[in-house]
C-alpha cells in the first residue's frame, strides 16, 4: 500500500531566498604581481601546534623535512 503526502505551496513567493551570486562576485581572486615569477621564497616552514600530540608531532616531521630539502635545495643552487 503506498501513501502520497502532498503539501501545496506557492511556489512564487521568493522573499526568504537570497539572491543568487553574479559569476564574477563569486570567483573572486588576489591580483598576482607581475614579477611573481622572479620571486623566491626564502626562510624556514614552521607549523603551528594544534595541541594533538600526534599531529603536532606530524607537522613538525613535516616541517623538519621540508626544511632540510629546502636547505640542500639552495645549496645545490648556489654550486651550479
Amino acid at each position: 500500500m503506498l501513501r502520497f503526502l502532498c503539501c501545496c505551496c506557492d511556489l512564487g513567493e521568493n522573499s526568504e531566498r537570497q539572491p543568487l551570486l553574479q559569476p564574477r562576485s563569486a570567483r573572486q581572486t588576489c591580483p598576482t604581481p607581475s614579477d611573481s615569477q622572479n620571486e623566491k621564497r626564502i626562510g624556514r616552514l614552521t607549523m603551528r601546534r594544534v595541541n594533538v600530540p600526534e599531529l603536532d608531532q606530524r607537522f613538525t616531521d613535516v616541517a623538519e623535512s621540508f626544511n632540510e630539502q629546502q636547505e640542500h635545495h639552495e645549496a645545490m643552487l648556489q654550486h651550479i
